[in-house]
């Protein structure tokens, strides 16, 4: 695509003065607007627009062809907005496009526009803005133009590109991610001259940087690296950034402080963000580099690379963060039945700290129970200390870091307790533990605040935030046991809440496994709603029905044993990898199995791909042998791939995925669960629009 003006320079920033003048403008649908409305805001903004504007699809398609500069849908007459853009996308992918909405075009259909390819959406209010968001576009598009341009000359012409995507290229199509980003680090050492390079991961939730790999770099350089790190995040993100070179330290060559000459080879940094879309997944870093003589080619070749490991990372961190969080809900589950199947206080807040100490990773768990009479908190559980004891000691609402947690019923973060020295009445006894840091969570059921959970740890933790969600949960559990003590009767609800927790937390793996597979993105979510209809239809208990649920939701769960590399196949699988795919089913009911209170959600996953002539797989089963709500998941299951779009075609019409349901009953379906499906398909069809 050209640009306006023959290449007179770079799009201008806020700010600035117009680079260029000239602006080839396409106008789809705007027949009915005035000229002056689309012309007046983009002269503000420093454009000589030259408009055409056309008013079927057919005619936008043959002036795209002709390179203008932008196109602008509006909608109206014969053009359906969503269609244009799609349309305009199989031509022209990289033309700029942006959507103005109109009385026809509603706020869902200009959201849909982004999601296919539209670069940007406005409406029809904001008209005036439209001069700076088509400077905005064109910016981005030329820059990423020219990073493009930029990095692939560099990747054929250098050779020490060509050793970076050596390194990179192995680790493509994996999940294990860690032998594959050292020797990508190793190999920047070599190509850039760096005396040490690392890999860090921004961990979802917390949004906290953790060192996923590294090479030439001792511990103390890693650790002071962290808080220069957390500025390089923000300046990347507020640039929406490639790559990034200064000094280590905040102060010129100064190195990173309070580490001295053991990181004299910290002076200089570079990093280029691991991006996937708009989302920071990390960084990849060089350390000791003379920043001030990096070239454009050096960081093109840094981002280049970053951008070679964030497909696959994004994969990793979802599988990671999928077997966190089914850590954390067999953790939850755990402390659950300690606390519904005893009424020994003492035994449950055991069983509370043991498995966090076993799921966080603390170095030692404190339990501090508010006295009714006094309001003092006091220990009523200690797990993890070496020498100290706190019998006896207490706090007052305010004293000390649980006092905090007390007054503010909020959670309350130390992560150098060295800075506060004094803020604890207990620090003195606990000195001899050599506590670096510290996390406290109010522990609070029904309104009632019960006591404190901290959570003390003997090394620097920059990841608190990551585990925030599931340590209140568990403080709400070691609550509950304690409020069970004099209501014993409220704990069914206590029950229902934790069942809605095991959903929640379900779902969001359901997610993670989403996030991964693109393809099938919100799949999950539908095919449960429709399937806990179905099942409710056909009369399967209702006590079942949250198994058919939670086994809906993790139908593909076996897909995290499958590797990108299949998965994520844009094309057709060879024998060997459908081989591999039609595994998951065996994967799913070995991850799962072990689980004893999952084990009646296995169902779906493991028997889903199973067919009512046997031809299906794992097992062959046939008829009634396959279970029920697998025979009734099976149907919903096709029915909404077919109803879909998918990058290798488009969706099906509804009544020929119904003429294809019916000619599969009896073959791959259970005539009866067609038959129960085809009557909600036509009596309930809310269930189906979205």
């Amino acid at each position: 695509m050209g640009w306006p003006d023959g290449e007179k320079g770079a799009i201008m920033a806020a700010g600035d003065e117009p680079a260029f003048t000239h602006l080839r403008v396409l106008v789809a649908g705007g027949g009915r607007l005035d000229r002056a409305s689309i012309a007046r805001p983009l002269e503000r903004a420093g454009f000589a627009a030259e408009l055409e504007i056309v008013e079927r699809e057919e005619d936008l398609l043959a002036k795209a062809a002709a390179a203008p500069h932008l196109v602008l849908i509006f909608g109206g007459g014969d053009l359906e907005p969503v269609r244009a853009v799609t349309a305009l996308r199989s031509r022209e992918p990289d033309l700029p496009c942006v959507v103005v909405s109109r009385s026809e075009v509603t706020l869902e259909e200009g959201l849909e526009c982004l999601r296919r390819g539209a670069n940007d959406f406005l409406t029809a209010e904001a008209i005036d803005r439209l001069g700076d968001v088509v400077g905005r576009v064109l910016h981005e598009q030329r820059r990423r133009t020219e990073v493009e341009h930029a990095i692939d000359a560099k990747l054929r012409l250098a050779e020490r590109a060509q050793v970076l995507i050596r390194a990179a290229g192995e680790m493509q199509g994996r999940l294990a991610l860690r032998q594959s980003l050292q020797r990508v680090c190793e190999a920047l050492l070599q190509a850039l001259g760096a005396s040490g390079a690392a890999v860090f991961a921004r961990q979802t939730e917390a949004e906290e940087l953790t060192l996923w790999a590294s090479s030439g770099l001792g511990e103390e350089c890693v650790q002071a690296l962290y808080g220069r790190l957390e500025a390089v995040v923000e300046e990347l993100e507020r640039d929406k950034a490639a790559a990034w070179a200064g000094p280590a330290g905040p102060n010129g060559a100064e190195a990173v402080a309070g580490v001295g000459e053991a990181t004299a080879a910290c002076k200089g940094l570079a990093a280029a963000g691991i991006w996937h879309e708009e989302t920071l997944l990390g960084l990849l870093v060089l350390v000791g580099v003379p920043f001030q003589k990096l070239s454009h080619d050096d960081l093109s070749i840094l981002s280049g690379v970053a951008g070679i490991c964030a497909p696959s990372m994004v994969g990793a961190m979802a599988l990671n963060d999928a077997n966190r969080r089914l850590r954390q809900l067999v953790a939850l589950h755990n402390i659950e039945l300690a606390t519904a199947g005893s009424i020994d206080l003492r035994l449950t807040l055991r069983v509370l700290a043991d498995e966090i100490l076993r799921e966080v990773g603390g170095d030692a768990v404190i339990v501090l129970l508010l006295e009714g009479g006094s309001k003092e908190l006091r220990c009523a559980e200690a797990m993890g200390l070496r020498t100290a004891s706190l019998d006896g000691v207490s706090l007052r609402p305010g004293q000390g870091f649980a006092g905090r947690v007390v007054l503010s019923r909020q959670p309350v973060v130390v992560p150098d307790l060295s800075l506060d020295p004094g803020a604890d009445p207990r620090l003195s006894l606990l000195r001899e533990e050599g506590f670096v840091s510290y996390y406290g969570v109010p522990m609070v059921a029904r309104g009632g605040l019960q006591g404190v959970l901290e959570i003390w740890k003997r090394t620097p933790n920059r990841n608190w935030r990551m585990w925030s969600g599931f340590l209140e949960a568990a403080a709400l559990q070691g609550a509950l046991a304690v409020d069970n003590g004099a209501l014993y009767h409220q704990l069914e609800r206590a029950s229902i809440d934790l069942a809605a927790a095991y959903d929640a937390t379900i779902e969001g793996w359901a997610r993670a496994l989403d996030l991964r597979d693109r393809e099938t993105e919100n799949h999950t979510q539908r095919v449960a709603e429709i399937t806990v209809r179905l099942a409710q239809l056909v009369g399967i208990d209702e006590s079942k029905i949250k198994y058919v649920r939670w086994g809906a939701l993790l139908h593909d769960i076996g897909k995290v044993g499958i590797r990108d590399g299949i998965l994520l196949k844009p094309g057709p699988l060879t024998p060997d990898e459908w081989e591999e795919m039609r595994l998951h089913p065996v994967h799913a009911y070995e991850l799962l199995y072990p689980i004893e209170f999952l084990r009646p959600a296995l169902d779906i996953p493991y028997c889903h791909h199973e067919k009512w002539d046997g031809s299906g797989y794992p097992r062959g089963l046939r008829g009634e042998e396959i279970p029920q709500a697998a025979r009734l998941f099976a149907v919903v299951d096709v029915f909404d791939a077919l109803s879909s779009d998918r990058p290798y075609r488009r969706a099906w019409p509804k009544d020929r995925v119904r003429a294809y349901l019916v000619e599969e009953s009896g073959k791959h379906f259970d005539p009866e669960a067609v038959r129960a499906f085809l009557s909600i398909l036509s009596s309930e069809q809310w269930l189906f629009s979205s």
